[in-house]
């Protein structure tokens, strides 16, 4: 088993635990405030209501291991390659991932302009310590769901062994679900962040060839990848 992955898939295991509009205000009164119907709301109820000790360290886990993680995938990728000989071409797809994830994130979270949820919905409020500020006031989508699937699916697609997609995938979705119940997103934000996440990262692995091509020793070392498109 080559060391690259090892690298990758241990950071992703560490990851688990240790053991736009917003949607409607809730009806004005003096009584108990109505929650909203929709099912974006009851799902993400469903998840934010959870007290489960298990559940809670889950969430808490995933979602303090996420930024770390986001950060250092690209370089442990990289730094693996040159301890192991091989292609950077996977760190080079995942780097692309990641960028690319990350700019239709901003550009979709400043088009719509959705409120989080702990903004819109006067009986949430957010557990994360220091929720953010101006610089990101909008849910719609989840930036952290998104950069966790191009992860995900760009290490998988370089990777394609259970042992690096399962724990890659388990990780992934349990960021996504963690920024429900820190009341920082909505089901919808998360679903379609993780859609444009691992579509990103579909669409560089597509684009991108040369990745298992061995360096011509008469030209020097190769590229690390090339573009491919078809016309």
């Amino acid at each position: 088993m080559p060391l690259r992955p090892i690298l990758l898939v241990g950071l992703l295991v560490g990851s688990l635990p240790a053991a736009g509009q917003a949607l409607d205000s809730t009806a004005a009164g003096d009584g108990p405030a109505a929650r909203p119907g929709g099912l974006d709301a009851r799902l993400f109820y469903a998840v934010y209501d959870t007290q489960s000790p298990a559940f809670e360290a889950l969430m808490r886990t995933a979602n303090s291991a996420a930024t770390p993680l986001f950060a250092l995938a690209v370089p442990v990728s990289g730094l693996g390659a040159l301890a192991t000989g091989e292609s950077a071409a996977a760190t080079g797809r995942l780097a692309l991932s990641e960028i690319g994830a990350f700019g239709v994130i901003a550009l979709g979270k400043f088009t719509i302009r959705r409120a989080r949820p702990h903004a819109a919905l006067p009986d949430v409020v957010p557990r994360q310590r220091r929720p953010p500020s101006g610089l990101d006031p909008y849910s719609f989508p989840s930036g952290h769901s998104a950069l966790a699937f191009a992860i995900a699916t760009s290490t998988s697609l370089s990777y394609p062994e259970w042992y690096v997609i399962v724990p890659a995938y388990l990780w992934a979705t349990s960021t996504a679900t963690a920024r429900l119940w820190f009341g920082m997103h909505y089901p919808s934000d998360t679903v379609v962040g993780a859609l444009a996440g691992s579509g990103v990262a579909l669409l560089v692995h597509a684009l991108t060839t040369g990745e298992d091509a061995e360096p011509d020793a008469t030209l020097g070392a190769g590229p690390a990848f090339a573009f491919r498109i078809g016309l």
